[in-house]
């Protein structure tokens, strides 16, 4: 390492004088030197650089500085802000033994850094063999966390050794790029003793994307010179590379006869290791035998992308031919400009050690600078002090400033968006001892050659709404539209691709709203062009909040060269809404419904997937964590064809912002799904966006107007129940709520099993089993009933011929419950109708089957209710009153069914167990025996009067047969005496006044002996009775 430094050294001693061919119209570039050097180290065999340098959107500049001893190395951070403090932090703990490889810094995804280091092989590290040595990738963030690392390429993947590998300084033996979040690295590939080919791998933070190479049969034989790799504003990135074809066969007319230079160019697609269309051709020197590429370097105002290519024209000599060829990215090579300057017509005899580097300047044109460690080391006729050059030219390749300086340039350089250009290197004295172990960073102030800025780090844009740093902008929330509006410079149009994102500060990483370019709308004016897009109101829903707008780049093309243009970075169109009055609302309840896959979550780990969602919610909408939660912590599934789908509550909690406002903020976000934060989490990206959040009302008001018709109809059974209780009270009035109650109860099952059966799908096979099974049992064993009681219960048979129609309508009411044929001889107000007497053995038929009902239909219509309340989230009216009208059942049936068991098991105690002599006094027991022989002879009184009763009857029965004979004379007679009218009409009247006299006397007697067999009939009922 000392060797090196002595090198170095003598290299400076001895420059190359140089020509000034830079114009006279530009005033020299002000150049100032900031130093750092430590003293204690002056003496040491040490060597300190800078590793390379960042700039970043807040105007702070970072550098790695790397200290090298003799078997270590020390690497240290430092930070310089825009305010000018500096703050400095080790990152020894990395553990990078080798340090930051050189020129390999570049800014990735915002306040990160992306850097190359070498490591021993396979990690471990052999200080005694410094060329053994892997190259990974680190991407550091500002706090010094080392947040990422990769594995680029192993020691064996690149042969070629030599003295620039070996120091770890060649900057061109591999590149490495960043663009947003992803990376490039590009490489050799050594394929011969000769020749080299080109590889790349496209990573995405520390995941690689996918890896390819430069395919030497796609341009014939070639070997890969040199290459240079550039970010482009789609997110891709650009290859260029040269190669040297060699003659093959001489004798061969379609093969090479000379030495033929070509370069090419290549763009990768975004995300992506592929290129978009085949390699082509940007310049061919016929005449050279080599090209090599200086450097490359886009253009922010939209004029492609530009290279500064050296041609040699001979191996012997040092003749060089420089060009820069300005191509679109379409293909298509715009301008080949000669160029003429001490940069570029000068050739590096020290290999591609600290070569030229190029600047795109932020206000058009570029600036080539490089260092005298460049120059021949062999030239001895200049002692003069050690010198950079740095060359400016304008976008068309013109020369407008050349200058020699007094610094000397290392590597690594960057620009700040105000044009300033930042340079590292040694300090300008580094002869004096007390800067030997020092580095210098050099600060330059560049002319600008466009217009100016107007705060949007993009000369293309002349305004905006909101403005720049605006305050008491309004939400949406307040606003019917909000429209955003860009303005550019000339006419533009829109790319097709691209998007407008707005971002609230604090939460970074996720946009709010993404506005895609088809939603974009587009104004032409006289000489500007006007983007507008309309706001969603859950998008600035927060008052007094800065928000900030960032546009794609390539979202527009110059109507010229169709080139992409830049956006606008994160962070520098910001604004403030406006204050406003706090506004504080109830608790509120919304609905979410995910889509089926997100089963996953909540199957496998239901409490973890709610945790995921509160934290989701919490950062998309945003609102505090600790004001949303789930009632019941649990979730649901849908109803209907949608049973697949997941429904989840969540609840708000009352606070500022209104939960009213959130939740009107949530319909929003979802409604728009694919355009907002929620997006991007792992949950609510899985969200019904149809569905939306709608807000859940309070049950009881909701459905008020139902609860009151139902209470209304409760109101009109009591009404019924009172009034047939004045009518007659000691009827079993009670039955008028029983009735209403079975009837209500099936009517509700009825509507449940057609509307909301499935919706909870493992329900629709038991609803409609335990409704219809129960259906059927109960109607045949009415109908069972009452065709029993026909044949073997004669009194029920004549009270049957007179109300065959009422005791039908019971029996296909008793297809609901069984127990409906109770009421039939119930004598409900004193209707006569409903006193059907029923035997005993029917009173236990109805009992065991309202029994078996229980346990058929109630029991398992009252755990279907219960399931179905609890797998639901949006519980509505009917399933609430089956639910209600199912428990009244079942605690009526338990009820009852327990009071009619008791008194049947106390009737026959009193039936069937006579008292003990020995329990009862003698007293009591002589009344108990009088008692039962005046039973007795009761009873055989009644026997009598029964078969009194009988025995009228059959006589009124003979009497009434006689009648009818009669009648059937009369009727004869009548007949004949119609014939024989004329001739015996005195004897005819004679014998029909006879005739009625008689009949006359025969009903009389008759109605006489009716009278007293009716007598007789209610004697013997009153002695049964008795």
């Amino acid at each position: 390492m000392a060797r090196f430094c002595i090198a170095i050294i003598i290299i400076l001693l001895f420059t190359y004088p140089y020509i000034n061919l830079g114009q006279s119209d530009i005033p020299d570039l002000v150049i100032n030197e900031r130093s750092y050097f430590n003293e204690t180290l002056n003496l040491t065999l040490s060597v300190t650089y800078v590793a390379g340098c960042t700039a970043f959107q807040d105007g702070s500049l970072r550098l790695f500085v790397v200290r090298k001893e003799a078997n270590s190395s020390y690497l240290s951070q430092k930070i310089i802000y825009a305010n000018g403090s500096e703050s400095d932090m080790t990152l020894d703990h990395w553990g990078l033994p080798m340090g930051i490889q050189p020129n390999t810094l570049s800014t990735i995804t915002q306040n990160k850094v992306l850097f190359a280091y070498a490591n021993g092989t396979s990690l471990n590290y052999d200080p005694t063999n410094p060329i053994q040595k892997d190259t990974w990738a680190g991407i550091a963030d500002e706090n010094g966390n080392l947040l990422h690392h990769v594995l680029l390429m192993e020691n064996n993947e690149f042969s070629e050794i030599n003295i620039d590998n070996m120091f770890g300084i060649n900057n061109t033996a591999h590149q490495l790029v960043a663009n947003g979040d992803n990376f490039i690295y590009v490489f050799y590939k050594k394929i011969s003793d000769r020749c080299n080919s080109l590889e790349w791998k496209v990573y995405n933070n520390a995941t690689l994307i996918g890896s390819n190479h430069y395919n030497n049969t796609l341009t014939g034989q070639g070997c890969v010179v040199s290459y240079n790799p550039e970010a482009t504003m789609d997110g891709g990135f650009l290859i260029v590379w040269s190669v040297t074809i060699f003659p093959t066969n001489i004798s061969d007319p379609t093969s090479p006869q000379y030495n033929q230079s070509l370069v090419y160019a290549a763009f990768l697609l975004p995300n992506s290791a592929d290129v978009k269309a085949s390699p082509f051709v940007i310049f061919s020197g016929t005449t050279a035998y080599e090209t090599k590429i200086l450097a490359c370097a886009g253009s922010d105002i939209g004029n492609g992308f530009n290279c500064f290519l050296q041609l040699f024209m001979n191996a012997t000599t040092d003749e060089v031919e420089p060009y820069q060829v300005n191509f679109l990215s379409s293909g298509m090579v715009h301008d080949v400009i000669p160029l003429r300057s001490n940069i570029t017509n000068d050739k590096a005899t020290f290999g591609d050690l600290l070569d030229v580097a190029a600047i795109p300047l932020k206000y058009g044109g570029f600036l080539l600078l490089h260092s005298s460690l460049r120059e021949n080391i062999f030239s001895f006729t200049n002692f003069s002090a050690t010198q950079s050059i740095l060359d400016l030219f304008t976008t068309d390749g013109k020369l407008v400033k050349e200058q020699t300086t007094q610094v000397v340039y290392t590597g690594g350089s960057t620009i700040f968006p105000n044009n300033t250009v930042v340079l590292l290197g040694m300090p300008s004295n580094w002869l004096d001892i007390r800067y030997h172990s020092g580095y210098a960073i050099y600060s330059i102030d560049i002319p600008k050659f466009y217009y100016d800025d107007n705060g949007y780090q993009n000369l293309n844009v002349l305004s905006s709404y909101p403005s720049i740093g605006a305050t008491d902008i309004p939400t949406t929330s307040d606003s019917t539209t909000f429209t955003i509006s860009l303005t550019f410079r000339d006419y533009v149009i829109l790319s097709g691709r691209g998007d407008i994102k707005i971002y609230q500060s604090g939460y970074e990483d996720i946009p709010r709203l993404t506005i895609p370019n088809n939603l974009i709308t587009t104004i032409h004016n006289i000489d500007s062009t006007t983007f507008t897009a309309d706001l969603i109101s859950s998008t600035l829903n927060l008052p007094n909040t800065e928000y900030y707008i960032e546009v794609s780049n390539g979202m527009v093309l110059n109507s010229d060269l169709f080139e992409p243009l830049p956006g606008i970075k994160a962070g520098i169109w910001n604004f403030t809404t406006a204050s406003q009055k706090t506004i504080y609302s109830d608790d509120v309840t919304v609905l979410f419904r995910f889509n089926p896959q997100a089963q996953q979550y909540f199957i496998s780990d239901p409490i973890d997937a709610l945790e995921i969602l509160y934290n989701e919610i919490s950062n998309f909408l945003p609102i505090e964590i600790n004001r949303i939660s789930t009632p019941f912590s649990t979730w649901y599934y849908d109803q209907g064809k949608n049973n697949d789908h997941i429904l989840v509550y969540l609840k708000m909690q009352s606070g500022n912002p209104s939960s009213t406002r959130l939740a009107s903020d949530l319909e929003d976000l979802i409604s728009y799904l694919s355009y907002t934060n929620m997006i991007n989490g792992s949950l609510t990206s899985l969200l019904d966006s149809k569905y939306g959040a709608p807000i859940q009302t309070n049950f009881w008001i909701e459905n008020l107007v139902a609860l009151i018709l139902t209470g209304a109809v409760i109101a009109v059974m009591g009404l019924i129940y009172f009034a047939a209780e004045i009518k007659d009270n000691k009827a079993r009035n009670i039955a008028v709520l029983q009735f209403a109650l079975i009837l209500i109860d099936f009517s509700l099952d009825l509507i449940f099993l057609l509307t909301h059966s499935q919706d909870v799908s493992f329900l629709f096979i038991p609803s409609l089993i335990f409704f219809v099974v129960p259906f059927t049992f109960n109607l045949f064993l009415s109908s069972y009933i009452v065709m029993r009681e026909t044949f073997q219960n004669d009194e029920f048979l004549r009270w049957f011929k007179m109300n065959t129609a009422t005791t039908s309508v019971f029996t296909v009411l008793g297809s609901t419950e069984v127990e409906v044929l109770t009421i039939l001889n119930s004598r409900i107000g004193g209707i006569k109708t409903l006193q059907a007497p029923w035997s005993e053995r029917a009173n236990k038929k109805i009992f065991l089957g309202s029994l078996v009902g229980f346990f058929i239909e109630d029991i398992p219509q009252f755990i279907i209710q219960i399931l179905y309340r609890i797998n639901t989230a949006d519980y509505v009216y009917i399933p609430f009153l089956a639910l209600v009208t199912s428990s009244l059942v079942i605690l009526h049936s338990i009820i009852s069914k327990a009071y009619l068991a008791i008194a049947r098991w106390r009737h026959s105690k009193l039936q069937y167990e006579f008292p003990l002599r020995e329990s009862i006094s003698d007293e009591s027991w002589n009344k108990l025996m009088n008692e039962i022989e005046v039973f007795s002879r009761d009873y055989q009184e009644q026997e009598k009067s029964i078969d009194a009763v009988k025995l009228a009857a059959k006589k009124k029965d003979k009497i009434i047969r006689g009648q009818s004979v009669l009648l059937k004379g009369r009727r004869n007679m009548i007949k004949e005496s119609e014939v024989e009218k004329e001739s015996e009409e005195k004897v005819e009247n004679n014998e029909e006044m006879a005739s009625e006299e008689k009949e006359e006397n025969n009903d009389e007697m008759a109605s006489e002996e009716s009278e007293d067999n009716e007598k007789n009939v209610s004697l013997g009922e009153g002695s049964r009775n008795t």
